[in-house]
C-alpha cells in the first residue's frame, strides 16, 4: 500500500430495481466480484450435519394454556 491515507477505491455491484425489490444484478457480476466460492458445499455441511434422518424445521413446542380471564 502506497499511502494509508488513501482512501479505498472499491464500488458495489450494479443494483437493479428500487427499495423493497432491489437486488444485484447477477448478469453483470463476475470473478472480479469476489462471488465464487467453491467449498460453500463444504462449509454448509460442517455447519449443519445431517441429523437422524429428519427433515425440515424442529418440531415446535405448544404453547402453554393462557391465563383465566379475569371477571
Amino acid at each position: 500500500m502506497k499511502d494509508p491515507q488513501q482512501p479505498g477505491t472499491s464500488t458495489p455491484p450494479t443494483v437493479i430495481g428500487e427499495g423493497c425489490v432491489s437486488r444485484y444484478d447477477l448478469d453483470e457480476m463476475d470473478e472480479s466480484y469476489g462471488t465464487e466460492f467453491p467449498e460453500a458445499r463444504r462449509l454448509w455441511d460442517a455447519l449443519h450435519p445431517a441429523d437422524d434422518g429428519k427433515k425440515g424445521a424442529p418440531e415446535e413446542k405448544p404453547n402453554p394454556p393462557s391465563a383465566a380471564p379475569i371477571d
